[in-house]
């Protein structure tokens, strides 16, 4: 009997994945006959669609490798990021009952919808898009090492694959293509994740004999604030729960939802998140325990849990592990870059020319941006950026200053305001400008994240200004009922 090789194997597995995910999302895309089906699956997701490309999206290479290798080097308190991540999930719910009923084809659309704002909108339509690419870039970075850990091949080769496969996909359906393939994508790394840590858990290291031995080793990795100082915490929230309460990606599966009750529908999946996030604490536990002294040679912080499974799992687990790390990646970037494609459409480039396109033209010109777009952040990712956790939270960051006191303020407080959602913004990007520009001069010694720094300053300024300004009353037509 001829025994495969750990890259063989690996091969086979990642390969059928990617191939089935194109197959799904071309058989999606015979649904797609206009403009607004590309944009925004014509607000009409039901509940397999919008579940499973929500719980997809959710899940990152952010939360399988750049989170864990946190918890690996500074201890427990890095599971506050978790935390707020939660949290913001929580809020987004809150946002979902109001936000549905604008009924809008992307979220800077609310700008116009609720503060009659066609200048907020461009501008909150810009930054989106500038944010979201930036941070996608991370996610291409994750699969092209993924792809040369498991295969042994380059990471360029694994770039291009993938970010291939993610073109078709995108341009054949836009958001309908993208919602149905990241149901398979769920399903991969639910199995791959959950599955092959049970396969750890129990034929290598217990997690609970394992905390008990870091508790007698090194009982700093179990304090709450070894790194994190509560300044350090608070300044997470900002960053973190407010980023991820109104993210511009989680607004967009709002609007998909076919009903209302659909869209609250989606937010069972986290169910299954809670259930993978305890599983990424627990495996960066049993990681610091069987690699006591630091990662393995040959090995970045980032990857310590590839690494895990690279030697202590066999190569099938290795596999389906690593196969369920593509998925996350993957499902997060192809929904970004479809949300992209749909903001620089609807929001920059409608705007600037002064009428909107036609559907048709809407469908032709959403399928040639999705597809240059999707290889132009591949290009990007090839220069392999910053670690993933620093990188993307920069980006959504960002998106917690244009979006969440504007959105979350205008759903539900009556003295929202016009002046309010727009001077914010500004506050709010300049904070982070400045700091951003002393930072990179070697100026910025404060330990505050100025992405943290501008959402902080944007929602505190949001507040202060509308108790000052006239507000300003949602349209009639659109007030949510």
């Amino acid at each position: 009997m001829v025994e495969l090789s750990r890259e063989t194997i690996s091969a086979i597995i990642i390969s059928s994945t990617l191939a089935a995910y194109v197959f799904v999302g071309l058989i999606a895309s015979r649904r797609v006959k206009s403009g607004e089906d590309f944009l925004i699956a014509g607000g009409r997701l039901g509940y397999i669609p919008l579940f499973g490309t929500y719980l997809a999206t959710y899940i990152s290479a952010l939360s399988m490798l750049g989170w864990p290798a946190d918890i690996y080097t500074f201890g427990i308190s890095a599971t506050w990021i978790g935390i707020f991540w939660a949290l913001g999930a929580a809020l987004t719910v809150v946002v979902a009952r109001r936000f549905w009923y604008y009924r809008l084809i992307t979220p800077p659309d609310f700008m116009t919808a609720r503060y009659g704002s066609k200048l907020l909108e461009f501008l909150v339509g810009v930054t989106s898009f500038i944010a979201l690419v930036f941070g996608i870039v991370t996610q291409y970075v994750a699969m092209g090492i993924v792809w040369s850990i498991a295969l042994g091949r380059s990471y360029i080769e694994g770039i291009l694959i993938t970010t291939a496969m993610m073109a078709i996909i995108i341009s054949a359906g836009g958001l309908v293509s993208v919602a149905w393939s990241d149901v398979l994508k769920a399903v991969v790394f639910l199995v791959g994740v959950v599955g092959s840590g049970v396969w750890i858990f129990a034929n290598v290291a217990n997690p609970i004999d394992s905390m008990m031995k870091l508790a007698t080793t090194n009982p700093g990795f179990f304090d709450p604030f070894r790194v994190y100082s509560p300044i350090g915490v608070i300044m997470l929230f900002f960053m973190w729960t407010l980023g991820v309460a109104t993210h511009a990606q989680y607004l967009q599966r709002i609007t998909a939802g076919k009903s209302l009750k659909v869209t609250i529908f989606q937010y069972t999946a986290w169910y299954f998140v809670a259930v993978l996030y305890v599983w990424v604490v627990l495996l960066a536990i049993v990681a610091k325990v069987l690699f006591p002294s630091g990662v393995p040679m040959g090995w970045s912080r980032d990857y310590i849990l590839p690494a895990l499974f690279y030697y202590y799992a066999p190569p099938a687990i290795y596999a389906l592990f690593l196969a369920g790390i593509v998925a996350a990646a993957i499902s997060t970037a192809d929904s970004v870059i479809q949300l992209s494609t749909a903001i620089f459409i609807k929001n920059i480039v409608e705007i600037a020319r002064g009428k909107p396109f036609s559907s048709r033209a809407r469908l032709h010109i959403g399928r040639i941006l999705s597809f240059a777009l999707t290889f132009l952040v591949g290009v990007a990712a090839i220069a392999r950026p910053a670690a993933i956790t620093y990188v993307a939270g920069y980006a959504w960051g960002l998106l917690a200053v244009g979006y969440f006191a504007p959105v979350f303020f205008g759903l539900y407080w009556r003295r929202a305001s016009k002046a309010a959602a727009i001077i914010s913004v500004v506050i709010g990007w300049t904070f982070f400008i400045v700091a951003q520009a002393l930072a990179l001069a070697g100026r910025w010694t404060i330990a505050i994240s100025p992405a943290a720094l501008g959402s902080m300053a944007a929602t505190i300024s949001y507040i202060v200004i509308a108790f000052a300004a006239k507000p300003t009353p949602p349209p009639v037509e659109l007030s949510p009922r």
